[in-house]
């Protein structure tokens, strides 16, 4: 991970994210160079952006958002959690709601909202913690993962986040 400005780069273009790649690890030590050397033929390369987007509305007509697009949850944790948790309920409310499925969706966004929001906020200091952009940051941050306390303190709050929701049981 690295952080940077906004990036102009297709989706698509793995040469230049591999160019970019590049760029900014250049000149490190450890095994770098060798990861570098490997990238070049490498053709499973993942390149993403660590950002989130507040969707006020979590469906229009006949389509509904569940997981990390709804309620933001991504690198903060809690992503798969709430995904599970919004497709059971998302299930639950259509099957119950018979035709009216604008109501089921806005039963699921306020039953599913209150639970994903936490995780959300969590995930939004996640991305500076884990990409920091100065050299004092990134030491800071390497050693705070490598202190068993704080990985313990991390595991834990990741414990407590998301797991206020009473699952309404749809009989299905």
């Amino acid at each position: 991970m690295f952080a940077s400005p906004p990036l102009d780069v297709g989706r698509r273009d793995s040469a230049k994210q591999k160019e970019i790649i590049r760029t900014v690890f250049a000149g490190m030590g450890w095994r770098t160079p060798e990861l570098l050397a490997a990238l070049g033929p490498a053709d499973d390369l993942f390149f993403n952006t660590i950002s989130r987007a507040r969707v006020p509305n979590w469906s229009v007509g006949r389509v509904a958002l569940v997981g990390d697009a709804s309620g933001g949850t991504s690198i903060g944790g809690m992503g798969t959690g709430s995904a599970i948790v919004g497709a059971y309920v998302l299930t639950g409310e259509l099957h119950r709601s018979g035709s009216d499925y604008a109501g089921a969706f806005q039963r699921y966004q306020a039953l599913i909202a209150p639970y994903a929001g936490p995780s959300a906020k969590n995930g939004e200091s996640s991305g500076r913690f884990l990409a920091p952009r100065t050299a004092f940051g990134l030491m800071v941050r390497n050693r705070l993962m490598s202190f068993k306390p704080m990985n313990d303190w991390m595991v834990a709050e990741a414990g407590r986040t998301g797991t206020g929701i009473e699952l309404p049981d749809y009989g299905i």
